[in-house]
């Protein structure tokens, strides 16, 4: 007896207007929203010749590790990730995550995956570009993760902005950004939350990432009210200018040797906003922090501020060290400081 399996072509559900969700998940040969296995018998059938598989469904998310073959290996993999042994398959380009149909946004081909439990495959990778004509032009490459039951709840999420410093995570190649702080297994686990990481290869430009943010929230199950964003050195910098830039879209920020002009601080009152920086800091003087917070203190406004008295300008392990940084910023809402 020949058994074939088919699944009805699979499109993202829609949770509420123009909102997305992540495809079914890789693995899920049979289609019943679980892998387990009775996926990897049906695998095994198919190697043998007991069963077949639609090449159009089926097929897809029996290839688990992206080879264009269904073999024993897919059959080992899931069942390493049954036992506990790996926590996800590769996600590729659009295996979890699938674009809102806007042409501002599109998949970025040139980032490759494997099977691998590394960070590179827990996010999607995508690029924006602004659809209006004029300034915003250049591309802007960025990954984002959106939590594993993104599609089981219609709770929105708070978003989580991280904007990279001016070093050898600088580029198009939308892979180095991943490599910093606060970027690593256990944010993804502590907080719920729909994480972005762009890409520059330039200076951070905060028109392109209002746009970029606007577009998101539009078409993903954002909390307007919990939007954050952090960055480190040129990101920290870019942190401030952001706030500056549209104040009314942030509930909280951290800026880790960054700061910004004392000017800046009528605009960001009322933000909440915890400063890091080192006294011995020889790129980004101390005081673009300090000042700043000094100013925002005299407003009355309850921003943090941490400075290192040993520490020059790498300060990002320290700062985001421990939970005690970001539980902080998760826990600030608009609607509780304005």
């Amino acid at each position: 007896m020949i058994i074939f399996i088919a699944l009805l072509p699979y499109t993202a559900t829609a949770v509420s207007g123009d909102e997305v969700s992540p495809f079914p998940p890789k693995g899920d040969v049979n289609g019943d929203g679980h892998v387990d296995t009775a996926d990897v018998r049906f695998i095994l059938q198919y190697i043998v010749g007991k069963a077949e598989l639609d090449p159009y469904t089926s097929y897809y998310y029996a290839d688990v590790n992206w080879d264009g073959a269904v073999d024993t290996t897919d059959a080992r993999i899931m069942l390493q990730y049954i036992v506990g042994k790996i926590d996800h398959f590769s996600i590729g380009p659009t295996a979890q995550y699938q674009l809102p149909d806007d042409p501002r946004l599109q998949v970025d081909a040139g980032v490759t995956y494997t099977t691998s439990m590394s960070i590179n495959n827990k996010f999607g990778a995508f690029i924006f570009t602004a659809a209006g004509d004029g300034v915003f032009q250049t591309p802007l490459p960025f990954r984002i993760w959106l939590p594993p039951d993104y599609n089981e709840t219609d709770d929105p999420l708070p978003v989580f902005l991280i904007l990279h410093a001016m070093g050898n995570e600088m580029g198009t190649d939308n892979v180095k950004q991943l490599g910093i702080e606060p970027i690593n297994n256990n944010l993804l686990k502590r907080y719920r939350a729909i994480i972005l990481v762009p890409q520059t290869d330039s200076w951070w430009d905060s028109g392109q990432l209002l746009e970029f943010l606007s577009c998101i929230m539009e078409h993903y199950r954002a909390d307007s009210n919990r939007v954050y964003v952090t960055g480190t050195s040129m990101g920290g910098l870019g942190t401030i200018d952001l706030l500056a830039s549209d104040p009314d879209m942030f509930a909280g920020a951290v800026s880790v040797c960054g700061g910004g002009p004392v000017d800046y601080a009528p605009l960001l009152e009322n933000i909440p906003i915890w400063f890091f920086h080192g006294r011995l800091d020889p790129i980004i003087p101390v005081s673009y922090s300090r000042d700043l917070y000094n100013a925002l203190l005299n407003l009355g406004d309850a921003v943090k501020y941490t400075e290192y008295p040993g520490l020059g300008h790498d300060i990002a392990g320290a700062a985001y060290a421990g939970n005690d940084t970001l539980d902080w910023l998760f826990e600030q809402q608009k609607e509780t400081h304005i």
